[in-house]
């Protein structure tokens, strides 16, 4: 089954963040409430706004963050700022709600360096680094 597929990736080729965002809020809200299904554990990949949903079907969570989408585009506009600032901030968010965190070497790093807000998330003693 492929859930969501009827929901676009783009409006006239803007807001892919917000679409995908939207996208995987709704897949989260099919396979804990629709789905007919129960989960040990869940493996979200990329984008952890469905994180807070996906807890609710009593699932361990794990997030396996290839590249924080913050880092993924220039905000050189207002407009542009202002469309990514609730993003940026649900992507903090929600990053250190998942159960383990899998990030790779580089990503680490740059995090570390870059976007030291998003680990805010890894000082909690529940959630487990693994690189």
């Amino acid at each position: 089954t492929c859930v969501g597929d009827w929901l676009p990736r783009h409006v006239f080729h803007k807001g892919y963040a917000l679409c995908a965002y939207i996208r995987m809020i709704y897949v989260a809200i099919y396979v804990v409430y629709f789905s007919g299904r129960q989960f040990d554990v869940i493996v979200c990949d990329q984008i952890s706004a469905c994180i807070p949903v996906l807890r609710r079907g009593g699932a361990k969570i794990l997030f396996y963050c290839h590249f924080p989408d913050q880092l993924l585009t220039e905000r050189k506009s207002r407009l542009k700022k202002a469309y990514r600032w609730p993003l940026d901030k649900l992507e903090e968010k929600t990053t250190g709600m998942a159960d383990a965190i899998l990030v790779n070497c580089f990503m680490l790093v740059l995090s570390k360096r870059r976007i030291p807000q998003l680990l805010t998330c890894l000082r909690n003693d529940s959630v487990e680094i693994t690189t």
